[in-house]
C-alpha cells in the first residue's frame, strides 16, 4: 500500500476474485488492517475489490457454534469472522433462478449462437443438465449452452 500511494499520478484497483479463507486460516485479518488502515490509512488512489461465492468468507461449521464453547465472548468471533466481508460495500446476491428463469437463459444463449430448441426439448435437455450439475444458476445455464453447441 505504501509503494503505491507513493505514486500519486496513478490510481489502482487490487482485485480479489473468490475471496475465502478456511475456518483457522487468519491472513484475512491482514487485509482488514490494508483496508481500513493500520497505522497510515489506505491511499486514496488503491480501491480494493473482491468477488466471493460465500457472505461470510471465513469458513464456519456448526461446531464453531457449539454451546460449550469456551470462549466466553462467543458474539465477539463470530463478528470478526463476517467484518471483513463487511468492509466490502456492495453485496450483490444472486438468487436461484426458476426453472423457467433457467430455462429462459439457455434458450437466450442458443438463440444468439443461432439455435432454436423446441420448447418441449429445451426443457428435458434442460432440466437433465440442471440435475446432472450443480444446480440451476447463469453458469450452469452456459455449461450447458457450451456442451450443447459442441455436439453439433
Amino acid at each position: 500500500m505504501e509503494k503505491l500511494a507513493d505514486l500519486h499520478s496513478k490510481k489502482f484497483i487490487l482485485f480479489f476474485d473468490d475471496l475465502s479463507f478456511d475456518e483457522n486460516e487468519t491472513d484475512y485479518k491482514y487485509l482488514k488492517s490494508a483496508m481500513d488502515g493500520g497505522v497510515s490509512p489506505q491511499p486514496s488512489n488503491v480501491l480494493l475489490c473482491a468477488t466471493s461465492n460465500r457472505r461470510h468468507l471465513l469458513k464456519e461449521t456448526w461446531k464453531d457454534r457449539d454451546d460449550e464453547m469456551s470462549e466466553i465472548y462467543r458474539a465477539d468471533s463470530t463478528n470478526e469472522s463476517i467484518s471483513l466481508s463487511d468492509r466490502f460495500g456492495l453485496h450483490l446476491y444472486y438468487s436461484t433462478p426458476t426453472q423457467d428463469e433457467y430455462l429462459a437463459m439457455i434458450a437466450n444463449e442458443l438463440k444468439k449462437a443461432g439455435v432454436v430448441l423446441p420448447p418441449d426439448t429445451l426443457r428435458v435437455e434442460g432440466v437433465r443438465w440442471e440435475m446432472e450439475h450443480s444446480g440451476r444458476n447463469g453458469r450452469i445455464a452456459h455449461q450447458f449452452v457450451q456442451w450443447y453447441l459442441s455436439r453439433r
